[in-house]
């Protein structure tokens, strides 16, 4: 397949990589948010952001996908 694109076989393997994260990394960012979903639903819609961090351990991944959900 490099050869078809005429790109380096390192870069082609590379992007290969990238896209391999990025399907993980949108996994988990959609469990993330079904469990965000799950525990904001059964505090009848009374837990907010800070609550939910605090259940989720407040890791930055934590902050930044709380904070997304909580935009939309």
């Amino acid at each position: 397949m490099p050869l078809l694109l005429k790109a380096a076989r390192s870069s082609y393997c590379a992007w290969l990589a990238v896209g391999k994260n990025r399907a993980l990394r949108q996994a988990a960012d959609q469990a993330l948010a079904h469990e965000i979903t799950v525990i904001h639903l059964a505090s009848r819609k009374t837990y907010g952001r800070n609550a939910l961090l605090s259940i989720l351990g407040g890791t930055a991944v934590h902050v930044l996908l709380v904070s997304t959900v909580f935009a939309h």
